[in-house]
């Protein structure tokens, strides 16, 4: 699920990067996590994966939509924007 981590710093062994279409939120992947950054608030959030780990993230291209993949799973998180 998604966790508010106000305050919490992104892993510094991030494997995959992805910027939103507006380039005000960046995710980055790291094991099981992927670590939503929004630089227009400074709120990071985590989203833990449900299935395994995580192998890939794009944004939508209106940025609402957080898409995930690994293991042969895909997840399609809803984001607030």
């Amino acid at each position: 699920g998604l966790a508010d981590t106000d305050g919490l710093q992104g892993s510094t062994s991030s494997d995959v990067v992805a910027s939103s279409p507006t380039g005000t939120m960046r995710a980055t992947i790291s094991k099981e996590l992927v670590t939503l950054h929004d630089s227009s608030s400074g709120e990071t959030r985590i989203i833990e994966a449900p299935d395994g780990r995580f192998a890939s993230v794009s944004f939508s291209p209106d940025g609402s939509l957080l898409a995930s993949a690994g293991d042969g799973v895909v997840h399609v998180w809803q984001l607030d924007v």
